[in-house]
């Protein structure tokens, strides 16, 4: 029985048809509806293969249906002790529900059993971040970037709680290793968004101008330079780089919303119409701000 369902359960995850698959690919695209109809169909159609499936806890923490991610994940656990995946989702429950005090609860209950998973460490640095509680959070990344120092979200983890203290130095220190270490993007903004913070705009305008051609595709560079513009004091062209960031990609909120910003301190109520229309076309209402969403 058990090698037959292995065996089922290769096959649904191959399928194209797979309806768990589906459902992700739904929330990817924000096409919740159909995200939860493909669901239904699959813990429908595939009861046993949804319960064992390792995409299932992203589908049901997606779609926040938190008692029966939970459910699920309890089950596994005592089903299935030795498999870390079951402890870790149920913490992720927690964590993606709110209750941080219980997650970071959860994901110390996952350490213990499972010192080896990053997860356990990086998650509950993030939710003591989140909690306030600096010091432990510290205190477990510095454990987690010196047990999985090849781990991009353990060095992330670790220049966010840099920004969280206001150590701008330390921020800015450790963006730089992110950089260095990863050539990621994350790490690259992080650099610029310390230096704006100690006020050392023309070095971070010089850096963002140096390495935007790797970084061709990330609107976040653009966003940075429009910032370090208005900073400075000149409007104009923080809004031409605003509409730069827009005409290569229309999609990123950010851009309407700082454009209409901009442009209603100007007065320039044509472009700023223009700037409403596309918004419209391009971007949901609930991801742009108030102020990108209607004209005066």
């Amino acid at each position: 029985m058990r090698t037959l369902q292995k065996e089922e359960a290769s096959e649904i995850a191959l399928s194209d048809a797979n309806p768990l698959h589906l459902a992700k690919v739904a929330l990817q695209l924000g096409d919740l509806t159909s995200a939860l109809e493909y669901w239904n169909s699959a813990r429908t159609r595939y009861p046993t293969y949804v319960k064992q499936a390792p995409v299932t806890i992203e589908v049901l923490l997606g779609l926040k249906l938190f008692e029966e991610a939970e459910a699920m994940m309890m089950e596994g656990q005592k089903h299935a002790p030795r498999e870390a995946r079951y402890a870790e989702g149920y913490a992720l429950v927690a964590e993606h529900r709110g209750d941080l005090v219980e997650a970071t609860d959860r994901w110390r209950r996952v350490r213990r059993r499972f010192p080896r998973r990053w997860t356990a460490y990086v998650n509950a640095g993030r939710c003591l971040r989140e909690l306030g509680r600096l010091e432990d959070a510290e205190v477990l990344i510095n454990q987690a970037t010196s047990r999985f120092p090849a781990n991009i979200q353990a060095w992330l983890e670790f220049a966010r709680i840099a920004e969280a203290t206001r150590d701008w130095k330390q921020a800015l220190s450790r963006w730089r290793q992110v950089s260095e270490r990863f050539h990621h993007v994350f790490g690259v903004v992080g650099e610029a968004r310390a230096m704006i913070a100690l006020g050392q705009l023309d070095d971070a305008e010089t850096y963002l101008q140096r390495i935007k051609g790797t970084f061709w595709s990330e609107p976040d560079v653009g966003a940075q330079l429009a910032q370090i513009a208005e900073l400075r004091g000149d409007v104009s062209e923080a809004i031409i780089r605003w509409a730069d960031v827009r005409r290569r990609f229309p999609t990123f909120a950010p851009a309407y919303d700082n454009s209409a910003r901009l442009l209603r301190l100007t007065g320039d109520q044509e472009t700023l119409g223009m700037v409403l229309i596309d918004a419209a076309r391009y971007v949901p209402s609930e991801a742009l701000s108030q102020i990108a969403v209607t004209n005066d």
